[in-house]
């Protein structure tokens, strides 16, 4: 057992390891931008710890187009910040130690760059020769892009960010599929698809999951609930407060239950992607849907449930028969025409 004397020096030994430890696991943010901007914006990341992590929300405030915060993390994350709505203006990469700095001409982060790390410098450039294709939204534009880069540079990670977050998968599956096959070495790396909230990807990619198993909710009155789909049709429908065609799509879910009549055989859930429960606690009671499950996925698109199903943008409708899915996609007359099917 130490003496006396050298408990102090020991104390004083664990502390310093510790703050060590702490400091390691911080990056930390700069944002130099010209002395006009005035603006805040959102930020989000998800922080982790040795133990788990959690998803980190909080204003960022530029004052004369200046800004500092420091953040922590253990594993690598993706820093995403939103100028209004629920879809990020851009994102950036951070491990810990990093000293990042953003920068750009004007109050748009989407033309922003970053520095910081190899990977910034890399997306950065990449945005920067894209401009015009990402400001115009083409999908077929954007996955070209994204196609030329994965084939010059299938080893690098900044190939694997840019495919699994960038590429519509939807406008061409085939060519997803093919890129993704290409990904080798570091771009092979499981930790890509783990930041992206893409884990589907680790074992294998499926672009349509075959079953729903037993899948745990939040909900207004008793806090939680289980959608267990043995035995019945299910229709699912994950969107959000500001979904585009969101009335419509709710009028469609209506329509459903009213047609299918019979809550033992159609089991109708509207999920919430809300980032916060307070955002999903508001909405719930003005969709008025009486007979579906009202439910919340507290952590979003870093839901394992949501990862687990591909549930990779907003809206989505799946539609299972005893489990085994019959159709997944964006259109929620398709799937009620699915759910309503003999």
């Amino acid at each position: 057992m130490p003496s006396r004397r050298l408990l102090p020096l020991l104390l004083a030994a664990i502390l310093c390891l510790l703050a060590t430890s702490c400091r390691k696991a911080r990056f930390s943010l700069v944002l130099e931008l010209p002395a006009s901007v005035h603006e805040t914006y959102s930020l989000m990341y998800y922080a982790s710890e040795p133990g788990g992590g959690k998803i980190i929300e909080t204003a960022l405030t530029l004052t004369a187009g200046t800004a500092q915060m420091e953040c922590a993390t253990v594993t690598p994350t993706l820093i995403y910040i939103f100028q209004g709505g629920y879809e990020p203006a851009t994102f950036f990469y951070a491990e810990r130690g990093d000293k990042i700095t953003i920068t750009g001409d004007n109050a748009s982060p989407a033309t922003w760059s970053a520095d910081g790390n190899s990977v910034n410098e890399a997306l950065s450039r990449w945005r920067r020769d894209n401009r015009d294709i990402l400001a115009a939204r083409n999908p077929q534009q954007v996955n070209a892009a994204v196609d030329r880069y994965v084939g010059q540079n299938p080893a690098s990670g900044t190939a694997a960010l840019l495919l699994f977050t960038y590429y519509d998968r939807a406008a061409d599956p085939a060519g997803f599929d093919r890129l993704y096959k290409l990904l080798k070495d570091d771009a092979a790396e499981p930790v890509w698809a783990e930041i992206t909230g893409r884990a589907d990807l680790l074992t294998g990619y499926s672009p349509t999951p075959a079953r729903v198993d037993n899948l745990p909710v939040r909900i207004l009155r008793n806090g939680c609930d289980t959608l267990r789909p043995a035995g019945r049709r299910m229709l699912l429908y994950f969107g959000a407060s500001k979904t585009e065609n969101r009335q419509a799509d709710l009028l469609s879910i209506r329509e459903a239950m009213r047609q299918r009549g019979d809550s033992a055989s159609l089991t109708v859930a509207v999920i919430s992607m809300e980032p916060d429960s307070i955002s999903w606690a508001y909405q719930a009671p003005r969709d008025s849907l009486k007979g579906a499950v009202q439910a919340w996925l507290p952590l979003s698109f870093s839901s394992p449930d949501a990862i687990k199903l591909g549930i990779s943008s907003i809206p989505t409708a799946i539609v299972a028969d005893n489990g085994r899915i019959i159709y997944r996609g964006a259109d929620i007359r398709d799937a009620v025409k699915k759910s309503l099917e003999k």
